[in-house]
């Protein structure tokens, strides 16, 4: 279900809602502009917030921002609080409010990864919600807060530490599948310093398997802050379970209106043949070797379904996966992505690469020429060796944000028809980063590592493989690069290693626009080196066959 998303800011201010008596009574929209009206001014704040606040009374706010249940707060229309939010959430009625325990959902101030501490000004961090595991931890939560797969929003206590005396702060909250919003979620100005503002938001949560990075984003601005958000609960969309009647419900549809439903079953129609006025057709003039219906229909239904023996696959020659419609092949590899295999094959999102690759050809159709794979691998580590496959990408989101690494060697085995791109990998056993033997990819803005002891190697081409590397980074405490009967092309890399930046045994390397750091070695009787534009660590150019 897609939601309006400039409806979803919402922002209760506890000094809007509560601490203030009057003789007559007030809305707490009333209340809100009175007390901010620079807040209002300067329209920061949104649709939703006004008809909140509009509808609430001062008591009802503070009772909700205190964490009273939604479905208890009834408004003077007689609709509960949490129905007022449903439809205003989807545009009509379809959403189910579900309250959970108070639990910590993030926390800055505990955070460890991908980053931790003090959110600076103008600073953007994004966190997840549904599911559980260690990036709930990481991120300064509760390891499982209930929140599952299908909730579409969730209801938050935010609380900002302001870190400046007197220093004004915004905060904005939005989803993270979607531009940042001009409007705020809320706005403070402390009179001391660390002074606490405490807020109730409601927050739309990325659709699942669309953002790998995290479900919703915070920012702050104009100060910098430590915040934190304590989820209450969450919508969902409405299920048959909880519809009158629906599965289990114990109701008969036949009871609603008081007619049965075999009354309105078809009259069976028979006839003999011999009826019929049009020329007469008697059991006589019928072949002995046709089947009546009444035999048909036997005949069908004893041999359909499950048991019947019959594989559709066999009705025309083809297998029933070459009938899919092909399409959604960009898979996803995140570790908030679902750990039950299942689910994580119906979200199209992986924790680990390998998990992906496994699903391709098994509970996916399997790559070929006509139908190629795409897996995006989100920011993280991921301790794992991969083997990749013929007609299947990798991407990361970057070099220094995605990193790839394992002490068994290879690290990671290239294929035919394939690249890696925007990533790292490592090998920290004093083995193979990557390791391309026989197969040919092509490697695009790779960091490759190799350390350990003994003769680490970052890439190692072997046994005709004829690899092509562009913008590629080496690092070794052994070789760079190691051709063993192999053809590398390299452009616009830097080749790193103690004992050699590249080396050939009988092997070819054709090099343009690189640096090569620590020399390139013939290492066999055959190799050859050809060199455009190369230069060694101290930026000395390399003549044609990569020598100083």
């Amino acid at each position: 279900m897609k939601f309006r998303t400039a409806l979803l800011g919402l922002a209760l201010a506890l000094a809007a809602v509560a601490g203030h008596s009057q003789k007559t009574q007030e809305s707490a929209w009333d209340a809100y502009v009175r007390q901010n009206p620079r807040a209002v001014d300067d329209d920061a704040i949104g649709l939703l917030e006004r008809r909140i606040l509009d509808a609430l009374t001062p008591e009802q706010a503070s009772a909700f921002f205190a964490g009273a249940d939604p479905t208890d707060i009834v408004l003077a229309e007689g609709e509960t609080l949490a129905d007022f939010i449903a439809a205003t959430l989807s545009g009509a009625p379809g959403m189910v409010y579900v309250p959970v325990n108070l639990c910590r959902l993030f926390a800055t101030f505990q955070q460890t990864a991908p980053v931790a501490g003090l959110m600076a000004i103008d600073e953007t961090r994004e966190y997840v919600a549904r599911g559980s595991g260690t990036a709930h931890t990481d991120q300064g939560g509760e390891v499982d807060c209930l929140i599952p797969t299908e909730a579409a929003a969730i209801v938050m206590h935010v609380r900002v530490v302001s870190s400046a005396l007197g220093a004004a702060g915004r905060l904005k909250m939005w989803p993270s599948h979607v531009p940042e919003p001009p409007q705020l979620t809320f706005d403070y100005e402390p009179t001391s310093s660390h002074a606490r503002f405490n807020h109730l938001v409601v927050q739309e949560l990325c659709p699942v398997g669309t953002c790998p990075t995290g479900e919703f984003k915070v920012k702050t601005a104009m100060a910098a802050a430590h915040v934190r958000g304590d989820v209450v609960g969450y919508f969902r969309p409405i299920e048959t379970t909880d519809l009158p009647g629906g599965a289990g419900s114990g109701l008969d549809a036949d009871t609603l209106d008081g007619i049965d439903s075999t009354g309105f079953a078809l009259d069976p129609h028979t006839h003999a043949g011999e009826d019929v006025t049009s020329g007469t057709v008697a059991d006589a003039r019928i072949d002995a070797a046709i089947a009546r219906d009444t035999e048909v229909f036997g005949i069908v239904l004893t041999n359909d379904g499950a048991g019947s023996m019959l594989d559709s696959d066999k009705l025309d020659g083809r297998d029933s996966l070459d009938l899919m419609l092909q399409v959604d092949n960009c898979l996803t590899v995140s570790p908030s992505c679902p750990a039950a295999a299942a689910e994580a094959l119906a979200a199209r999102c992986w924790q680990t690469i390998s998990a992906a690759l496994g699903e391709i050809g098994t509970g996916l159709p399997a790559a070929t020429a006509m139908n190629k794979y795409l897996i995006k691998v989100g920011p993280g580590i991921y301790p794992e060796q991969v083997t990749m496959k013929e007609y299947v990408d990798i991407e990361g989101a970057g070099e220094k944000p995605t990193t790839i690494t394992n002490a068994s060697s290879p690290t990671l085995a290239g294929a035919d028809n394939a690249e890696l791109r925007h990533l790292t990998v490592e090998n920290t056993g004093g083995g193979q980063a990557i390791q391309n033997s026989g197969v040919s990819p092509m490697l695009t803005h790779v960091t490759a590592r190799a350390t350990g002891a003994g003769a680490p190697i970052a890439i190692k081409n072997g046994m005709g493989a004829a690899p092509m590397l562009t913008h590629v980074t080496t690092s070794s405490d052994g070789d760079g690069v190691e051709n063993d009967g192999a053809t590398a092309t390299i452009r616009d890399s830097v080749l790193g290693g103690t004992t050699n930046g590249i080396e050939n045994v009988t092997a070819t390397a054709n090099i343009v626009n690189a640096q090569i750091v620590g020399g390139a070695t013939d290492g066999g009787t055959g190799a050859t080196f050809t060199c455009l534009g190369a230069y060694d660590g101290t930026f000395t150019e390399l003549d044609a066959n990569c020598q100083p």
